[in-house]
């Protein structure tokens, strides 16, 4: 297991889960169980950012997760921001990023719609 993000960096303790995207069924979208992280990153910053798919995308808010506790989490799930806050919001995630370079800390990105 590689180095973590220091506490400082992951304020945002219990208030984000995600409910990983599966697949596709015949009805649309399948999500497994709801996932609760015990530290986060949140940033709500208005940002264009690249789709998968290479189409620029606004995105209105940023996490991070902890590796590998989080590699779960992929393009497509469900995040819950700010749970049991009276400013929850459940939103979809555009896109992930990956950080793990040797000697530094590593963690998930997610770019939230």
């Amino acid at each position: 297991m590689g180095r973590r993000l220091p506490k400082r960096m992951m304020p945002h303790l219990q208030l984000v889960s995600y409910q990983p995207k599966l697949g596709e069924g015949a009805y649309g979208p399948v999500y497994g169980p709801e996932v609760v992280a015990d530290r986060a990153m949140i940033d709500e910053k208005r940002k264009i950012v690249r789709s998968r798919e290479g189409n620029e995308v606004v995105s209105e808010a940023r996490i991070a997760l902890d590796l590998p506790d989080h590699e779960a989490l992929t393009d497509g799930s469900l995040v819950t921001l700010w749970r049991g806050r009276a400013r929850e919001r459940t939103t979809t995630v555009i896109v992930t990023a990956v950080a793990d370079v040797p000697q530094l800390p590593h963690f998930l990105e997610a770019s939230l719609e």
